[in-house]
């Protein structure tokens, strides 16, 4: 699967909230609307994601299971990505 614009577009603000592999943010998670605005909304949700993920969790079920459990280290709160994002995630 060929990366889509928007995941092209993500890619440039990839840590803009910080990740669990880099503490800085650039902007707060609360400027979802503004970064949105810049990007698009698609793009910004796969930032989102992207710097929410807790990959210890996540990563280590990507193989093991269809549907991963993905869990945000901001929230602490665990989901399912749908599958249009879960592809952009494991996108080769």
């Amino acid at each position: 699967m060929a990366a889509s614009e928007a995941l092209k577009d993500a890619g440039l603000y990839r840590a803009a909230y910080g990740t669990a592999g880099f503490a800085e943010n650039l902007v707060s998670a609360n400027q979802r609307n503004e970064v949105s605005q810049i990007v698009g909304p698609e793009a910004e949700e796969i930032v989102y994601q992207y710097c929410a993920c807790d990959r210890n969790h996540f990563f280590a079920q990507i193989g093991d299971s269809d549907s991963p459990r993905f869990k945000n280290r901001f929230t602490g709160e665990s989901y399912s990505l749908s599958t249009r994002l879960l592809k952009q995630f494991l996108v080769k």
